[in-house]
């Protein structure tokens, strides 16, 4: 039976009001739907017009905007704008996120919150609203100046509900606390600035056991307030806000259209709405410490894990119908500081590609591109009544250029980028291979190509150059690619430990009477050759394989 509309709610009601002649009052609307002659608005007062989202048996069709008029909106012209969608053939059976049709996995929701209590509180209000059969949520109070977040879980007393503790600060250690903490089989990921739909963990866990390659889903993220010029600047930036085409990313098939593809940032969703099954977190290491806010880079841990999901050979699934209301930064002082935090955290995530030997050489033949790129999604959009900063747009390039060097600060801090590997196939692999292992150990292999060939014929200064390479990086990038040390210490290793070798060696030439240079170099060069090869092949072996078109 068609229901009859006489009124609306917002989505995310405050008790704030508008500060921008074009703010914007936010709601949904479920379709098929009969209008009555007057459609009541509620709590929209100051609001001259209204934004809803059309949803058809749960999945969003279009936004639409109408004017308000004394807290009213035209039940005629609200007729006359959802009349494409608002009949027509239902959608597939299998397309349903009920129960009945698919078997919902134990799913655990994780919850990252710091200092922001009253924000908490409604996005824990929304998630238990939830029309799951089997949920857990865990809230991660991260590096908080007092217990509150910890108190008010115990007060709330629901038995599905628990806090912990992290005190390391950073959303990825966060995350991270959350995963290991977490009894389900999935786990989803929110934030604390959010209101849920009743219905999304349903549709991240329907999309998400589709196939046994899903990896990760993730899905819409609009604004559920639109009450300051702020807002509508960035929600008109960021793509996972808007859009409705549910889409199956896959490394094996590109989606047209898309010539970035894997980088294309926000292309994917955003952390504050995706999925995944916890086995394949761990498998993956878990979320980059370096990354993330709460460290020195300030964000990028989410479009990372994105990525590396992909790079692993599975699928990441897009779908819009997994709605979470986002309240975005209101004043302007908030905007530049978030977009110096993108900036930044998209600057050091890109060092981290740099530094791949999988998607290094898949994203240099792309990166003409991705400077394009990067000018476009840096260009401010054109927001009605409002002029944004005039260092808005420098002030995020400044930031991009920057992330190279707070991504070597997180690694000085001893953040991981893998910190979950141990726990890979349930047992402990003394050996595994972190980023920086991969990288003196390619040190090893060049110190020892290099050595081997300056005792060729080339020249005095060639082969003193290439001589000098093995001197200062050969024995100590062969030792320390096999140990976990924090990046400074690994560097001190390496110039420290080679030298020493080459002391050692000469020395011990010089005590037996056999001075034999160039045999020894070449037995040195293949010695460190051949540990930094077998690094690099153990890191092959144990990390995912990935085919790129």
């Amino acid at each position: 039976m068609t229901a009859t509309l006489s009124d609306l709610e917002s989505v995310m009601p405050t008790d704030d009001a508008p500060e921008w002649p074009s703010a914007t009052w936010i709601g949904t609307l479920d379709l098929p739907v009969e209008f009555a002659d007057s459609i009541r608005v509620h709590d929209s007062g100051g609001y001259r017009r209204a934004r809803l989202l059309l949803r058809r048996e749960g999945r969003p069709v279009a936004f639409v905007y109408s004017e308000i008029e004394d807290g009213n909106l035209d039940a005629a012209r609200l007729r006359e704008l959802v009349a494409p969608w608002n009949g027509g053939d239902e959608p597939p059976a299998e397309e349903s996120p009920d129960g009945d049709v698919v078997q919902l996995p134990t799913m655990s929701v994780v919850i990252c919150t710091r200092d922001r209590l009253d924000l908490l509180r409604e996005a824990l209000a929304s998630v238990l609203r939830c029309d799951y059969p089997d949920f857990e949520v865990i809230v991660v109070d991260n590096a908080s100046s007092d217990d509150s977040c910890v108190k008010f879980v115990e007060i709330l007393g629901d038995p599905r509900v628990r806090a912990v503790t992290e005190p390391r600060p950073g959303l990825a250690v966060a995350r991270n606390t959350g995963v290991l903490e977490a009894r389900g089989e999935f786990v989803a990921f929110t934030d604390d600035d959010v209101v849920v739909e009743p219905r999304w963990l349903r549709w991240l866990a329907t999309a998400a056991t589709g196939s046994d390659r899903i990896g990760c889903v993730t899905g819409l993220v609009p604004s559920g307030e639109l009450r300051t010029p702020t807002q509508q600047y960035f929600e008109s930036q960021v793509h996972w806000s808007n859009n409705l085409q549910r889409t199956v990313f896959d490394m094996a098939t590109p989606p047209p259209g898309v010539p970035l593809f894997p980088f294309q940032v926000g292309l994917y969703g955003t952390g504050a709405s995706f999925a995944m099954p916890r086995a394949v977190v761990v498998d993956l290491g878990g979320f980059d410490e370096g990354l993330g806010v709460g460290s020195p880079t300030g964000g990028g841990e989410d479009i990372d894990m994105f990525v590396r999901v992909l790079a692993s050979g599975r699928q990441l699934v897009y779908e819009p119908a997994a709605i979470v209301w986002h309240r975005h930064r209101a004043d302007v002082d908030a905007l530049v500081t978030q977009a110096r935090g993108y900036g930044l955290g998209l600057g050091a995530w890109l060092t981290k590609v740099a530094c791949s030997g999988t998607l290094m050489p898949l994203a240099l033949r792309r990166a003409v591109r991705a400077a394009g790129h990067l000018h476009d999604v840096t260009a401010p959009p054109n927001v009605e009544d409002f002029s944004p900063p005039a260092d808005l747009r420098r002030a995020h390039t400044r930031a991009v250029v920057r992330g190279p060097l707070a991504y070597a600060t997180s690694r000085r801090q001893g953040r991981r980028a893998r910190p979950l590997s141990q726990l890979r196939r349930g047992r402990q692999i003394p050996w595994e291979v972190s980023d920086q292992n991969t990288w003196t150990a390619r040190l090893a292999v060049l110190a020892g190509t290099s050595g081997a060939l300056s005792t060729l014929p080339l020249g005095a200064v060639p082969s003193a150059l290439l001589l000098l390479v093995l001197v200062c990086c050969g024995g100590g990038s062969a030792v320390t690619c096999w140990l976990d040390l924090p990046a400074v210490a690994a560097a001190a290793s390496v110039v420290g430990l080679s030298v020493g070798a080459i002391i050692a060696v000469a020395t011990a030439m010089a005590w037996m009477g056999a001075w034999y240079p160039i045999p020894s170099c070449l037995v040195l060069s293949a010695a460190v050759a051949a540990a930094g090869g077998l690094r690099l092949w153990q890191a092959s072996a144990n990390g995912p394989s990935l085919t790129v078109p």
